[in-house]
């Protein structure tokens, strides 16, 4: 299946223009769709960028104030946590509503536990807290470290064009992130991301009610195994769920539809 890149990428992307704050001489990169309200911050996993949301932002764009991110080099979940809060106060917000997949998902959780009060609305989607069965997947922290960022981008970008494509989302989505990955998000970011979830801990549970909590996920998820979905499910018992068949590990481009309605079904208006 030819996979090409959807003109609502870069539609969406001239609509909503990146710009870039310097965070503690750090730079941030985030596309805003304005507005007013609470915003939306929406934070991507390990591989790609703020982008992977571009459908997210050209549907909801227009009802609420959306902030995509994305993470720059920083290997560090801790240090990406931090960086989001401050990302919080430079965009002169008291409190948003936080949705993070996968790694950010992850970072999310830190961001929750260190500055709760920060946090309306906290969407778990396609994530785990406990990184173990991620991590067991790759080389020692350490032993990746010494891996070039060249080799790192190289096996990325060829683990995503050996990937099937067996639908019109699926060869959608492997043209975007093939577009973001090695460009957007160059070598040396796509290798701190790996490395922010190889030293990642297994976190608490985030000090928020159960109804600001809610999560998102696929019980084909082939990212996220089968264990560490049960183990998110259990913890956030309480709280809402939203299951979304056919996403896999990237619903918001697999069944964006649905996605969106989860958005609006979950966080106040």
């Amino acid at each position: 299946m030819t996979t090409t890149l959807p003109s609502l990428f870069a539609e969406t992307r001239r609509r909503y223009p990146a710009r870039t704050l310097d965070l503690d001489g750090t730079p941030w990169t985030v596309r805003d769709t304005g507005g007013t309200g609470v915003p939306l911050l929406l934070l991507p996993g390990a591989l790609g960028t703020g982008d992977v949301f571009y459908r997210v932002l050209d549907a909801l764009g227009g009802e609420r104030r959306l902030v995509s991110v994305t993470f720059p080099a920083i290997g560090d979940a801790r240090r990406l946590a931090r960086g989001v809060t401050a990302l919080v106060d430079a965009l002169g917000c008291p409190v948003v509503d936080l949705l993070g997949t996968s790694l950010g998902g992850y970072v999310a959780q830190l961001v929750a536990l260190e500055a709760p009060a920060r946090l309306r609305t906290l969407v778990l989607a396609n994530t785990f807290y406990d990184p173990g069965l991620q991590q067991s997947r790759w080389p020692p922290a350490a032993d990746y470290a010494r891996t070039p960022p060249a080799d790192v981008l190289a096996a990325a970008r060829a683990q995503l064009q050996n990937g099937p494509a067996p639908t019109p989302e699926h060869a959608e989505l492997k043209a975007v992130m093939l577009e973001l990955v090695g460009t957007e998000q160059d070598a040396d970011m796509v290798k701190a991301m790996r490395l922010a979830v190889l030293t990642a801990q297994p976190l608490p549970a985030v000090p928020l009610a159960a109804e600001a909590v809610a999560l998102i996920d696929d019980d084909e998820d082939p990212v996220i195994a089968g264990p560490t979905r049960e183990q998110m499910r259990q913890r956030y018992a309480g709280s809402r769920h939203v299951r979304i068949p056919g996403g896999g590990h990237y619903p918001a481009n697999l069944q964006p539809g649905r996605y969106q309605a989860a958005i609006r079904e979950l966080l106040p208006r």
